[in-house]
């Protein structure tokens, strides 16, 4: 595409082509790189986010009509979040045996109105499924599998709950899943029992620090820059194309810093090598690359942040290996934990996943998503340089556009921490 100054008919033409192409193709109706036009032209101040949606809505009817019933999707609107909450976490490997069947529950989480359960399990075809089972199938040449519909719950208080399935994932070897109770329990029991299966739980750690504060807007090409490279993982395939419109409505050229440092970091992150020569905030994210010292072990976090960038959160828990560290959480709504949203989406990252610790590195995460029932997602954020085996606390950042949360974490919880 050449260059076009006149930002307005730059947009234009890049929905007249997508409507010129095959209708049939999901790239087309998802507006193929038409989103990263309207992302560039407001990064480089060409033209304001109202104006560019009111360009989109026209297009928006133009394929609902050439394409009935299947409309294409403009950008998500402002959702209003649930309101997560988190009484207790609970992590560990506790075995539970049901029906003959053995299963594992790695997380216990106590909220406001019920109790989740986290478990892994061997998936069995021998013989019909039991009253106590759920039919599993659409897994390729698997056959009929069962797992646990439902479970009994009994606190200490003498609570009786009923977990059901919310939702499960499977392979050829197992099957994991979340169960969610009818009501919840108490979350200062010192034992729970699972179908008799008693649970001793371990005391509540001391709650973490959590708090908002607002965040200094930066250069707006280095931070849509930064977006393009955190919505698409590790790889940023789009990136070059992202620079490429920059270019051609003269808002970079390939000297420009920001492009320079952006290329680096897609390609370092790509190969999983350290981005040399880069400024910050990625010169302290990539001095721990290669490293494979991190410390090992788990702990629990249980904390939520109420509202960030219109994002209620829940972080359970931090796993660490010697290669790099994750953190479960939950997000309402949800959609920010997965990837490619297959829309006109002018905001691809609302939330970027920081953290920094008390020896100066910082680190960079992706969501993972492992799915979730209304507008409640849970994910995992994977970070994949290791921790500083000296740091003594961290700091979670998850950051928007104008504020960002704060969740210190002390790391001498860390189990098996040398």
């Amino acid at each position: 595409m050449g260059t076009i100054t006149e930002p307005e008919t730059y947009l234009r033409l890049s929905f007249e082509r997508m409507l010129a192409g095959d209708i049939n193709n999901g790239q087309s109706l998802r507006g193929g790189n038409v989103p990263a036009v309207g992302r560039a032209l407001i990064a480089a101040g060409r033209l304001d986010e109202e104006a560019v949606l009111a360009i989109v809505d026209e297009y928006a009817l133009a394929m609902s009509l050439r394409r009935s019933g299947f409309p294409f999707m403009r950008s998500r609107g402002p959702e209003p979040p649930e309101d997560l909450s988190s009484q207790r976490v609970v992590a560990g490997d506790f075995e539970v045996v049901s029906d003959g069947q053995r299963m594992v529950i790695s997380k216990i989480v106590f909220t406001d109105d019920r109790v989740e359960l986290h478990a892994t399990g061997t998936l069995s075809s021998n013989g019909p499924s039991g009253p106590g089972r759920a039919l599993m199938r659409g897994f390729a040449g698997m056959g009929p599998r069962t797992l646990p519909a439902t479970l009994t719950l009994v606190d200490d208080r003498g609570v009786t709950a009923k977990a059901s399935v919310r939702g499960y994932s499977g392979s050829r070897q197992g099957w994991q899943g979340t169960l969610l109770s009818d009501r919840p329990l108490s979350p200062h029991a010192e034992w729970i029992e699972v179908e008799g299966n008693r649970i001793v739980l371990p005391p509540q750690p001391p709650p973490v620090d959590v708090r908002t504060e607002a965040v200094e807007p930066g250069d707006a090409i280095t931070s849509a820059l930064q977006q393009e490279i955190a919505s698409r993982g590790a790889g940023a395939p789009s990136l070059e194309e992202f620079i490429s419109i920059l270019e051609s409505i003269q808002a970079v050229d390939a000297q420009t810093p920001a492009v320079l440092d952006a290329r680096r970091v897609a390609a370092a992150l790509a190969s999983g090598t350290a981005a040399r020569g880069v400024g910050p905030p990625w010169d302290a994210v990539f001095r721990r690359s290669g490293q494979s010292d991190g410390p090992v072990g788990r702990m629990v976090i249980g904390a939520v942040v109420g509202s960030v960038a219109g994002f209620s959160l829940r972080f359970d828990s931090l796993t660490s290996t010697a290669e790099g560290f994750c953190v479960d959480v939950a997000a309402s709504p949800g959609w920010i934990l997965f990837h490619h949203y297959p829309a006109f989406n002018l905001d691809p990252c609302p939330i970027m996943w920081w953290a920094e610790d008390d020896r100066d590195n910082r680190y960079f995460g992706w969501p993972d998503s492992r799915g979730g029932g209304g507008s409640v997602t849970e994910g995992t954020i994977i970070f994949t340089t290791p921790l500083d085996p000296t740091a003594s606390s961290l700091r979670l950042l998850p950051t928007g556009r104008r504020e960002r949360a704060v969740v210190t974490v002390a790391l001498d919880q860390l189990r098996g921490r040398p």
